[in-house]
């Protein structure tokens, strides 16, 4: 039985992270601490986005 030779590994991605589309696509709006606003049934007010 022949011995299999692999090919090297492929070079790694630089910092590899998932992106979020749905928080980065929607700008929410906030208090000055940082709090999402919300409507009475606790809905997130955005301006733009899906």
């Amino acid at each position: 039985m022949k011995t299999r030779i692999l090919p090297p590994d492929p070079m790694p991605i630089k910092d590899p992270r998932p992106q979020d589309y749905n928080t980065a696509n929607n700008t929410f709006i906030t208090t000055n601490d940082g709090d999402r606003i919300s409507t009475n049934d606790d809905d997130n007010i955005i301006t733009s986005g899906s």
